[in-house]
């Protein structure tokens, strides 16, 4: 019966330092607000509301970083099973499944399954092409497995991306690439030529002045240069216009 009490005794002892393992520090507050919360926008509650998990990923994977040991397999485990959590109950187009995919991949490289872990960078830089970080640590996870050639295929992709990144620059010369660097991939198309003018369908159509007279219309040809020019203002001259017997008219009735 002793022995009963004693370990009702313990229990809470147990489940209060379980707890205060599994709480954050103060510093590690600090780092998920500034490496998290202050470098996006965060208005879209429906997924920012479980990003604390991804913030546990963050911070149990840095903890296993320098443990050894039981401990270190614990924490590991710890860090992927918040990246899931956030990878489950988010939506597919959240900004922040890139990098929830990538955390996730340091973790299970550091539990030594880098095809597990290559596999989650892929991920990330499918679902964000400008993560400077997934090819650095794609390149790294590389270099680490005697793929060098992967390695530098995977920072001059990065390059194409983020042309301007001075640690995807200086990886590229510690691999061996030539420069100049990679062509930057083209951020918008390009302008289409401009059509020529086309003529309004209601704009009016002047004809030319050497444009040729159409048969039939209402207007007088002009006389030939051979035929003399009517007089119509001489005494007792007939009318041009209308009169049958006017030779320069034809067609008039």
């Amino acid at each position: 019966m002793i022995k009963w009490y004693f370990l009702l005794m313990l229990f809470p002892i147990a489940f209060v330092q379980a707890a205060s393992e599994f709480s954050a520090t103060p510093q590690e507050q600090a780092m998920c607000k500034a490496l998290i919360y202050d470098r996006h926008d965060t208005s879209d509650t429906q997924n920012w509301g479980h990003m604390h998990h991804f913030c546990d990923c963050v911070r149990f994977t840095n903890r296993a970083m320098g443990n050894i040991g039981n401990d270190r397999n614990f924490e590991i485990t710890r860090a992927i099973d918040g990246c899931d959590y956030v990878l489950s109950h988010t939506q597919p187009d959240f900004i922040m499944r890139g990098e929830v995919h990538l955390q996730k991949g340091k973790a299970l490289s550091l539990q030594g399954k880098d095809p597990l872990a290559a596999a989650e960078f892929i991920k990330a830089l499918a679902i964000n092409p400008k993560l400077v970080g997934g090819y650095n640590t794609l390149a790294d996870l590389y270099v680490r497995t005697g793929k060098r050639r992967e390695a530098l295929n995977s920072v001059s992709e990065g390059l194409k991306h983020i042309p301007g990144s001075k640690s995807l620059q200086r990886r590229y010369t510690e691999l061996g690439g030539k420069l100049p660097y990679p062509e930057p991939l083209e951020q918008a198309p390009p302008e289409k030529p401009a059509l020529p003018d086309e003529p309004s369908a209601t704009a009016p159509i002047t004809p030319s002045s050497e444009q040729t007279p159409i048969p039939g219309n209402n207007s007088p040809e002009k006389p030939s240069p051979d035929e003399p020019s009517p007089n119509t203002s001489a005494p007792g001259a007939e009318k041009a216009i209308g009169n049958p017997a006017n030779p320069w008219c034809r067609f008039c009735p």
